[in-house]
């Protein structure tokens, strides 16, 4: 159950961001430092912008790939089609199994943060509570 101690640490970390009117832009796992056995933290600021006051949500003017950020466009990924065949697979509702062993109570969150509708997507407070909740069970 450590993974879940970890989701719960990095939603705490993101949820305080969000306080602060934060926005990450690159929460990944290669952005994810393990501190020791019970504790992760969040690094890699260099793409966060400040949520100007108002404004409640961020939003990007063009979606981008890793090709259009190394400047090589010819560039695909492993299956060959790149980011307009991920993004194909996503409209069509694809996405990737629950790794093995995963409780069905993470497999209904992750489903939920992919929402195609961000205001249908849990907040960093909302996954706290419920990823706390599934660990005490």
């Amino acid at each position: 159950m450590k993974l879940l101690l970890y989701a719960s640490q990095i939603c705490k970390g993101m949820d305080y961001l969000a306080s602060r009117r934060y926005v990450h832009r690159d929460l990944a796992t290669r952005n994810i430092l393990v501190e020791s056995e019970f504790r992760v933290k969040i690094g890699d600021f260099g793409l966060t912008k400040v949520l100007p006051q108002d404004k409640e949500y961020y939003t990007v003017r063009e979606p981008s790939s890793g090709e259009e950020i190394h400047r090589r466009p010819g560039v695909s990924g492993a299956d060959g089609r790149g980011q307009a065949g991920s993004d194909d697979l996503l409209q069509r509702g694809y996405r990737l199994p629950a790794p093995e062993g995963c409780p069905a109570q993470v497999q209904l969150l992750m489903k939920e943060c992919w929402d195609t509708e961000p205001a249908d997507r849990p907040s960093f407070t909302d996954l706290t509570e419920r990823l706390e909740s599934i660990q005490s069970i």
